[in-house]
């Protein structure tokens, strides 16, 4: 956490000034030129930047979602969205909290088999620390072996015999965790009695009006890389919480809309908003770390942000709640974050000013 932090930090004070922005074309052909000079410079197999404000949608893609069949990316290909995730589980969590009373100061504890309370080291997790990164719990599991699906075979069976023995380190900081995220989904699927997938359509995917079932099954999915080689999807079995979702451009700027829009008349999903977006952590002046999400000060207008990865795309979404404006970006390939971070943070800047 503390070097992607940092990197963002980076980027964003140390960026040259941008001409103030003008019209939406002026934005268009910024997001172009900016695409282009990262696709060019990074030989990527392609790259998507989806944006939504109150006037209009952007999209704009160069090269492709698909390399060997040369299928360009559409607002309806589906891809890894990876630790955007994060974001989700944050919601879901947070209203089945609501829903059965439970602070998110309680500890963990009292949720998990009676097999993994043994371990008392984890009466100190709270659930605000799980989804703050605070929690002490390790970056991914120990025992977890690395592989093209890392994820694919850790099973709930293995995240509790991980936690049965594990110990935490917990300093009071916020230390980015796959281990405790994907814990935090286990958990409220636990107190709810649903299965994960199951919470994320029912309180976000149809009330967020995300997408309409089952036409996103029929979507293209883009082919990710690693390096030239294709490379499969994970699946995450237990830990998806922590980074499995698929979606597409256009689902995620719903997504990020319906948040910035925060509907007046739903008093609790009001709530919900507003306990996720309200910071825990500060980082320094300028980052914060709310429940699942990142912010950075811009005076009264912060942004809010999250970045994924995986072994087959680099993502990158961030939204402004005071303007409505929201921006999604895909890069088709491992390990390029560094790129769709600075490209999604160039195209910030235009817009903010």
């Amino acid at each position: 956490m503390k070097k992607i932090i940092t990197h963002f930090l980076w980027l964003f004070m140390l960026q040259t000034a941008i001409a103030q922005t003008g019209t939406n074309a002026e934005l268009s052909a910024y997001i172009k030129q900016q695409a282009d000079s990262t696709f060019i410079k990074r030989s990527l197999p392609g790259i998507a930047i989806a944006m939504v404000n109150e006037q209009k949608t952007i999209f704009y893609t160069t090269g492709f979602a698909n390399v060997k069949t040369k299928t360009p990316f559409t607002l309806n290909t589906i891809f890894e969205i990876g630790s955007i995730t994060k974001t989700f589980t944050a919601y879901v969590v947070t209203k089945v909290l609501q829903d059965h009373h439970i602070a998110d100061t309680s500890s963990i504890l009292a949720y998990l088999p009676d097999s993994v309370q043994t371990n008392t080291v984890l009466a100190g997790i709270s659930f605000k620390q799980l989804l703050n990164h605070s929690s002490g719990l390790s970056r991914i599991p120990e025992d977890l072996e690395m592989s093209n699906n890392p994820y694919d075979d850790y099973t709930l069976s293995k995240v509790y015999h991980y936690l049965k023995n594990c110990s935490i380190k917990p300093d009071g900081k916020s230390n980015y965790s796959n281990t405790g995220m994907g814990l935090a989904g286990i958990l409220a699927a636990r107190i709810a009695k649903k299965s994960y997938a199951n919470l994320i359509k029912d309180y976000i995917y149809q009330p967020f009006k995300m997408m309409l079932f089952p036409q996103h099954t029929k979507y293209a999915k883009a082919e990710g890389y690693m390096g030239k080689d294709a490379i499969s999807y994970w699946k995450m079995d237990a830990l998806a919480p922590a980074g499995g979702l698929q979606l597409t451009c256009g689902e995620l700027l719903s997504y990020l809309q319906f948040i910035c829009k925060n509907n007046k008349k739903d008093k609790q999903q009001q709530s919900i908003l507003h306990d996720i977006l309200t910071p825990t952590i500060s980082i320094n002046q300028q980052i914060s770390i709310a429940k699942g999400w990142h912010l950075v000060k811009n005076g009264d207008s912060p942004v809010y942000w999250h970045n994924g990865g995986t072994f087959g795309f680099s993502t990158f979404c961030a939204f402004n709640p005071k303007n409505k404006t929201a921006l999604v970006i895909c890069i088709n390939r491992f390990s390029e974050n560094k790129f769709s971070d600075a490209l999604g943070l160039d195209i910030i800047k235009k817009w903010m000013q």
